[in-house]
């Protein structure tokens, strides 16, 4: 019998280390000038944080990084002067830009002043990529600390936090899939590592087995790793390979199975929001935005449709 992977639910606080001790990044500067943050424990992708301050000016010596960080400035600015070793920079940071930041990067004084802004902070955590990538990416090389602007990255950054924002509805394949798809991009854009090889196919007995398990278990909380083990490959291998197989990105395909099932489900007289939890929605409301997404239509507009049915 399988056994599913450990619950990996992104828990602990993003930490920075300050003169050697671990501190949380809104404890890092002036914590008169006030801080909102806002963590998910049902966020199964990299530890991500939405931040709010208020206007500040604060110094600050013996700051490290332990591991990548990305930060996405959504309104505000901020300007830092930073001495690391033998470099300085200045740093201006505008609304829609990004701060890429390397795993250890270490920086021995920075001086700060901001207005009223807020942001994202994404942490690339080991544990996460060992757990997609197993064996074969244990950090992504960023080099030193870079301001850009970038779209793709506008992209990811957006689904993640509406994904966040909404307590995660689509669940652990969705978080996965997204998490893999960012790591390869930032690979690819930000690092000189050469792109991970895909390497194989899913044969029709895989692929069968993967389909079967898919059906028999939608109404379960899905992983990549999960799906991936199945066929005895890494989940980032995995992805590919699936949507090479298929046309459908896993969790693409995850979603067209239940909206199949629901369907067919609705033609039975079962409540609307048994019939969410039979098919692995999080909720009706979730189920509803599924249906209007896909098929521009509610589930009780579907099962008006299908079987004259008057009322959910």
């Amino acid at each position: 019998m399988l056994e599913r992977p450990a619950g990996t639910r992104t828990r602990e606080p993003i930490q920075l280390t300050v003169g050697g001790k671990r501190v949380r990044i809104d404890e890092v500067t002036d914590r008169s000038a006030g801080t909102a943050t806002r963590s998910d424990a049902s966020w199964y992708g990299f530890p991500l944080e939405l931040h709010s301050r208020r206007a500040e000016t604060h110094t600050q010596n013996a700051l490290c990084y332990p591991n990548a960080l990305i930060w996405r400035q959504k309104s505000g600015y901020t300007t830092a002067s930073i001495s690391t070793g033998c470099k300085r920079y200045r740093a201006v940071t505008n609304p829609g830009q990004y701060i890429v930041i390397q795993r250890g990067f270490e920086i021995d004084r920075t001086h700060c002043e901001s207005t009223n802004y807020t942001g994202t902070a994404l942490e690339i955590r080991p544990d996460r990529l060992e757990l997609l990538f197993p064996g074969e990416r244990k950090t992504v090389d960023f080099s030193g600390f870079k301001i850009a602007n970038d779209l793709t990255l506008d992209n990811f950054f957006s689904l993640m936090e509406m994904e966040f924002q909404s307590s995660s509805p689509s669940g652990r394949l969705y978080a996965e899939s997204l998490s893999i798809a960012l790591v390869t991009y930032l690979i690819h854009a930000y690092t000189p590592a050469k792109p991970l090889e895909i390497k194989g196919r899913l044969t029709g007995k895989h692929l069968e087995d993967v389909e079967t398990y898919i059906r028999e278990n939608l109404s379960n909380e899905l992983s990549l790793a999960e799906l991936a083990n199945l066929v005895h490959t890494s989940p980032f291998h995995f992805a590919r390979l699936f949507k090479a197989a298929t046309g459908f990105a896993p969790h693409r395909y995850v979603v067209e199975q239940r909206i199949t099932a629901a369907q067919r489900l609705l033609r039975a007289d079962l409540d609307i929001a048994y019939i969410a939890a039979l098919t692995g929605f999080s909720s009706q409301a979730h189920m509803s935005y599924v249906f209007r997404r896909h098929l521009g239509e509610s589930p009780t507009e579907v099962r008006r449709r299908i079987c004259g049915k008057k009322s959910a």
